[in-house]
């Protein structure tokens, strides 16, 4: 994303702080969008992000990054947590972040979805993996990662603030590798969580999950960059407590030349019993006009058990600032 300059401020007269400074930058969305049950609808979206950042005279990197859309939406609520924000400190120690970001296992993984749309169509049906777990709670996470050449691993936990449940938990590892011209990243984590109140829906209703039951996930992924061609894959395995087992498995292709990105992916979560699985394809092309102005445009389908399927779509330009 092209970055702005905001504003850059000295901090010299401040002791111990070298220098800091805040930079905007944004996106917005136009187009159209509909799907199988409905008309064609207009369709815009945008986000504003705010990005501080300062060292210290030690060389201890901080910053916070703010996003306008969450706040708007009612972003992330918790004790002492504003919304759509993330707060980090990084140094020789590594990184720990704190609020609106990834827990150790989406920081690992890497998911399948290759270009994008503006109404997230392609990534949104009901065969795909996103987040493994993240938001159980009120989505404010804590995470300390590290990275020794080509490794990386990490701890979170998200905490449920009203003691109810236990905290939810994460490790994450990843690997990547230059092979003669062939870019691989190799990606495994594990998490778990509690469910909550909220009644279970789609594949997670199939497979029995009920509030209270602990849940335990584990996957590894792979991606692969070579002459323009991607590809990647997933593999997950998910558990409750009354051991009602799920697998999700997650493939994706694209190419990318001369400004041109198209990318397809397939997923499916296998539920034990007749009629259970949830599966889903979407498909997706981007076209970069040059400046940040990108075409694009996309399409999604999803099964959830023996019910018909349903389709969304959607095109038109997402503009980066």
């Amino acid at each position: 994303m092209k970055k702005v300059l905001f504003a850059t401020t000295a901090l010299i007269a401040t002791a111990g702080v070298a220098s800091a400074e805040v930079a905007v930058s944004g996106w917005a969305e136009m187009g159209i969008s509909k799907t199988n049950s409905t008309d064609a609808v207009l369709f815009q979206d945008y986000n504003v992000k705010f990005s501080m950042s300062g060292t210290t005279d030690g060389g201890l990197s901080f910053g916070a990054n703010v996003e306008l859309r969450d706040i708007a939406n009612g972003g992330y609520k918790g004790t002492g947590d504003d919304n759509g924000t993330d707060v980090y400190i990084k140094g020789g120690f590594g990184s720990l972040t704190m609020g609106n970001t990834d827990g150790a296992m989406d920081w690992a993984m890497s998911e399948v979805g290759i270009a994008g749309s503006i109404a997230d169509n392609n990534t949104a049906h009901a065969g795909y993996m996103g987040s493994y777990g993240d938001g159980a709670y009120d989505g404010q996470i804590v995470r300390y990662d590290n990275s020794f050449g080509d490794i990386g691993f990490a701890v979170s936990t998200e905490i449920d603030d009203s003691g109810a449940r236990a905290n939810g938990f994460a490790l994450g590892a990843k690997y990547g590798m230059d092979m003669g011209g062939t870019t691989v990243n190799l990606g495994a984590g594990y998490q778990t969580y509690v469910v909550g109140t909220t009644a279970a829906s789609g594949w997670k209703a199939a497979a029995g999950w009920t509030a209270g039951d602990k849940i335990t996930i584990a996957g590894i992924s792979a991606n692969a960059n070579f002459g323009g061609m991607i590809a990647k894959i997933e593999y997950t395995q998910l558990n409750n407590n009354n051991n009602a087992n799920v697998t999700h498995t997650g493939v994706g292709l694209g190419y990318s030349a001369n400004g041109l990105t198209l990318g397809a992916n397939y997923g499916t979560y296998q539920v034990p019993g007749a009629n259970n699985d949830s599966r889903g394809f979407g498909i997706a092309a981007d076209y970069d006009l040059g400046g940040g102005a990108v075409v694009q445009a996309g399409y999604g389908t999803s099964t959830v058990g023996s019910a018909a399927s349903t389709n969304d779509m959607s095109i038109g330009l997402r503009l980066n600032f």
